[in-house]
């Protein structure tokens, strides 16, 4: 029903493309110490589509999807495909101001979540590898799962990341940007080295993406 096939997207994919550029990224927000990073790349990456489609960037409800997405595990984890099932299912999702966030695990307000801000109408898997995953990018900003347990990871503030990230695919976050210039991140953003050698990308960036179809 949700589930979508990946576009069958050009291959002159730019150079250097940068969402929070074109506006259609809102600022760093912070999840705590709730592990609900799952929310924010799902919440990033449909604030972004959005601002694509209509020109008019919303600021979303990320404590919605951990109070009332049960498939997943609110500050415990979840899985992006699973949070836009449920955004799909409940017709939409409410915005910040409505539904705000706590950082915490609540009951869901069955109230406020039926005030939905704005729609999507399904998703899609990216193929495996950073081919793909590029022409994706180009499109929109999306959501991919990557390994990120590692002290090296974690310790990065500046540069281009090209170090150890781990094994396990742990952490979820939103690409909003495809650059090969070599520029310092910081300010809630990171960039990671791309053309690796593995087709799932640095730190397995490439091995699970999905984003939302509006």
């Amino acid at each position: 029903m949700a589930s979508y096939s990946h576009k069958n997207l050009a291959d002159d994919v730019p150079d250097n493309i940068d969402w929070v550029e074109k506006g259609v990224v809102n600022h760093i927000k912070y999840q705590g110490r709730c592990g609900s990073c799952w929310v924010f790349s799902v919440v990033a990456a449909v604030e972004g589509i959005m601002g694509i489609i209509s020109g008019k960037l919303p600021v979303l409800s990320e404590q919605q999807l951990i109070d009332c997405d049960f498939t997943s595990y609110g500050c415990r984890g979840g899985y992006p495909d699973n949070a836009f099932k449920f955004i799909i299912q409940n017709q939409g999702i409410a915005s910040q101001d409505i539904y705000t966030y706590h950082g915490m695990d609540r009951i869901c307000n069955a109230m406020k979540t039926a005030e939905y801000t704005v729609r999507i109408k399904g998703f899609a898997d990216v193929p495996l590898g950073e081919d793909e995953l590029m022409k994706a990018v180009a499109q929109q900003p999306i959501a991919v799962v990557i390994a990120a347990s590692r002290r090296e990871f974690q310790s990065c503030r500046h540069g281009v990341f090209n170090g150890d990230c781990g094994s396990q695919l742990d952490h979820v976050v939103v690409v909003v940007g495809n650059s090969w210039d070599v520029a310092s991140g910081g300010g809630g953003y990171m960039r990671i080295q791309r053309g690796g050698g593995s087709s799932k990308g640095m730190c397995g960036l490439a091995s699970e993406a999905s984003y939302p179809i509006a």
